[in-house]
């Protein structure tokens, strides 16, 4: 990445005054993957919360292999939507959305993580 900015990948929701981001950044010379919860001020703006973390993106391989691995067991205990894995819909099925920071990770990197 160029810079020491921090760059948004997306966010989604969590309740009605707060939303999950997904950023990376660097410091100190690491390359950072973060995920952090933001809150609506009383002006209507974005704050970062407390809660979130950090991790080099070294570990984002593992990272999406666990989230997968959540997912999966969510879908098999009906959690996502009341199905099963073998009944889930395309929207529950696991998203490439992790491989997609890969990829822009890749990119940036010139393939050489």
């Amino acid at each position: 990445m160029a810079g020491d900015d921090e760059v948004l990948i997306g966010s989604f929701p969590k309740n009605k005054r707060e939303e999950v981001r997904v950023t990376l950044s660097k410091y100190k010379g690491y390359d950072l993957i973060g995920l952090r919860v933001w809150f609506k001020s009383e002006d209507g703006s974005y704050q970062p919360g407390k809660s979130g973390f950090s991790i080099r993106t070294q570990l984002l391989p593992e990272l999406m292999r666990l989230v997968d691995r959540a997912h999966a067991e969510a879908a098999k205990r009906g959690l996502l939507g009341g199905t099963t894995s073998k009944g889930a819909t395309e929207e529950e099925k696991p998203t490439n959305d992790f491989r997609k920071i890969v990829d822009l990770l890749d990119e940036d990197s010139g393939g050489s993580r």
